[in-house]
């Protein structure tokens, strides 16, 4: 497929409604699952997987496939050990072995196969570059998840060399659905929506996140804190969901974020649809925020350069 008709409305269109597809199907599975999933370890004890994860993730990419067949996909859950740890835990809930031990395979594009969760593997990176990919989390916010909390979403991003061209975050907990198309704006249940006039950090609330990596990403992200409320910031939140984080700031409900250590799936879809509401994205130097950069930092306009200044001067 060209660009030209890889750009086209037509395209697009189909993108977006079978994201939309996929998003909801794979909300109805966390929803169905909540409170009923027991979670198991993916490399560290703060580091989770359940079966809704693996179940919602392989609807998800059947969705997909059904729609666009070669196009590449890249997913959270493509470690079969932790994929295949969470079906046998649950396998007395529900005979469906089957259908974790398929989530594990990888799809169309070999570009796709089993990158941990630590940080992109070579052919994660080499994904990352494909004309027509989607990065998808099935269940961000999975820690939340499994302890109850319902702070967590589905998110789904379609990218074209790394670049994002629609963004879509589904809250099942709220029925809130967020999305953005590349120029085209952002929405929240189909209403437009803006970021906040938030012009500097005094009086600001932001949110933020922990690396599961519990060494010096965390100390940073903590001593970013500190910097913050010294310039008197309002409040720091921490949600433990990084693409809500994002579209709550694309509403305003936020006048920012940031996280330090992330990976694409968490922030493709909500980068752009930060952009879209008006807001800035950048990487923690304040550079453009490319696919597979770790730190994130997300805010109202008029307030970023003050952002970015405190989290450098906190390193």
């Amino acid at each position: 497929m060209n660009e030209t008709t890889q750009s086209s409305e037509d395209f697009l269109q189909l993108v977006e409604t079978t994201a939309r597809n996929a998003a909801k199907t794979a909300g109805a599975i966390a929803m169905r699952y909540l409170n009923a999933s027991s979670p198991q370890e993916k490399g560290s004890s703060n580091n989770m997987v359940t079966r809704a994860d693996i179940e919602a993730q392989q609807a998800i990419a059947d969705c997909i496939r059904g729609a666009f067949p070669t196009h590449s996909f890249l997913g959270e859950e493509e470690d079969k050990a932790a994929s295949d740890a969470a079906a046998a835990s649950d396998a007395a809930a529900a005979p469906a072995a089957e259908a974790a031990s398929d989530a594990a395979a990888a799809p169309a594009a070999p570009a796709a196969a089993a990158a941990p969760a630590a940080a992109p593997a070579p052919a994660a990176e080499v994904a990352l570059q494909a004309e027509h990919l989607w990065v998808v989390d099935p269940v961000d916010g999975t820690n939340n998840y499994a302890q109850g909390l319902p702070f967590f979403c589905v998110s789904i991003a379609y990218l074209s060399h790394g670049v994002p061209l629609f963004g879509l975050v589904y809250d099942p907990s709220r029925d809130e659905l967020f999305t953005a198309r590349r120029g085209g704006g952002a929405f929240l249940n189909d209403k437009a929506i803006q970021v906040s006039g938030a012009h500097e950090i005094e009086g600001a609330i932001v949110s933020t996140g922990f690396a599961y990596e519990r060494g010096e990403y965390v100390r940073r992200t903590l001593r970013t804190v500190q910097a913050l409320f010294d310039y008197k910031l309002r409040g720091i939140r921490r949600f433990g969901a990084c693409a809500l984080d994002l579209c709550w700031t694309a509403a305003g409900r936020l006048d920012g974020f940031f996280e330090l250590k992330l990976e694409p799936w968490d922030y493709a879809a909500g980068m752009l649809i930060v952009t879209e509401a008006g807001g800035r994205v950048s990487d923690a130097e304040g550079g453009p925020l490319s696919i597979g950069a770790p730190a994130v930092v997300a805010s109202a306009p008029g307030m970023h350069d003050a952002f970015l200044k405190i989290i450098g001067e906190a390193r």
